[in-house]
């Protein structure tokens, strides 16, 4: 109710009529919300005006103003846990509903593709979404596609820079990486159970908290973008357009997933280095076909067809 007002006074006596308690209640309540880290100013005869909003991705934060059905409806926010993805898979094995969202403040044992340690410390958004719905299982490997699709756009809109998605499951600004997507199926007789869309981004973290060996990679949008980047706003941008996205996939509209990544800035065109479990080859990235898979011409003139495996672009030709 306060947020509503947009910076204006509620009285209250009005907040005590709206949602029938005493002022007392009203009094206490917003000695709570001070205590959260809320900015509330109170005067004699005029009521309560929110100043401020702490900087924290609880359910109020990601909630107010969130446009989405059934994505981060529900927000499971700790200030700090090993990491999302364990505790997102806790909950969707005990019946946690569609669209249930887990979020840390600081994650402290993330791990990213191939058990990789994941950094992510005070200022990012470190997100696990359980996401259920009639999928066949072959269409699972499009959700990294249409997740990276959404905090592209995302990053965009709320950051005000230009993002690109880097195949299969990393959104970069500028030749940094500014964020990473990792997804886990759960599934039974070619049906998918839950799928966990795991994410990190980047928004005001730190460049110096970057491990070594990233610090060269990596980015933040907050010092990109040379301000403070709203976590609450880009995280609710992101959630609405990936529920949309999810909803193709849902319902097999398949094209305009892949249309969606096809119209973003891309790896196509690119020359790249890939590893896979079979061995690392170099050419040229040529597309994405039907099911999300990267075709790549190798420099010996043959064309693979890569469903899994690390890229290293090289926009303007060989390093």
């Amino acid at each position: 109710m306060l947020a509503e007002a947009k910076g204006g006074h509620v009285s209250g006596q009005d907040l005590s009529a709206a949602l029938g308690v005493t002022r007392a209640a009203v009094a206490k309540a917003v000695g709570s919300l001070r205590e959260a880290g809320y900015g509330i100013e109170s005067a004699p005869r005029r009521g309560h005006r929110l100043v401020s909003r702490p900087d924290r991705l609880t359910q109020a934060e990601v909630v107010h103003g969130l446009a989405s059905k059934d994505l981060g409806r529900s927000v499971h926010h700790f200030e700090r846990c090993g990491t999302t993805q364990a505790v997102a898979r806790q909950l969707a094995e005990e019946g946690a509903p569609h669209g249930t969202l887990v979020v840390a403040e600081v994650q402290t044992a993330a791990r990213g593709r191939l058990g990789r340690e994941y950094c992510s410390p005070a200022g990012g958004i470190w997100c696990t979404l359980i996401r259920r719905g009639p999928m066949p299982t072959v269409r699972a490997p499009l959700v990294p596609l249409a997740a990276g699709v959404a905090v592209a756009d995302a990053v965009s809109a709320v950051a005000g820079v230009t993002a690109a998605v880097k195949w299969p499951n990393d959104v970069m600004v500028g030749g940094r990486k500014v964020a990473g997507i990792l997804t886990e199926l759960a599934a039974e007789e070619q049906r998918v159970r839950y799928i966990l869309v795991g994410t990190g981004v980047n928004v005001n973290v730190d460049p110096a908290e970057f491990p070594p060996e990233v610090a060269a990679t990596a980015g933040s949008l907050g010092a990109i973008a040379g301000r403070r980047v709203g976590r609450a706003a880009l995280l609710q941008r992101y959630l609405e357009r990936l529920e949309v996205l999810y909803g193709d996939l849902c319902a097999g509209r398949l094209e305009a997933v892949l249309d969606a990544w096809r119209a973003m800035p891309n790896s196509i065109g690119k020359a790249i280095r890939t590893t896979t479990s079979e061995g690392v080859a170099e050419g040229f990235a040529t597309g994405i076909d039907g099911d999300g898979a990267l075709l790549v011409r190798r420099d010996d003139g043959a064309m693979v067809r890569l469903l899994a495996g690390d890229v290293v672009e090289y926009p303007d030709g060989r390093p």
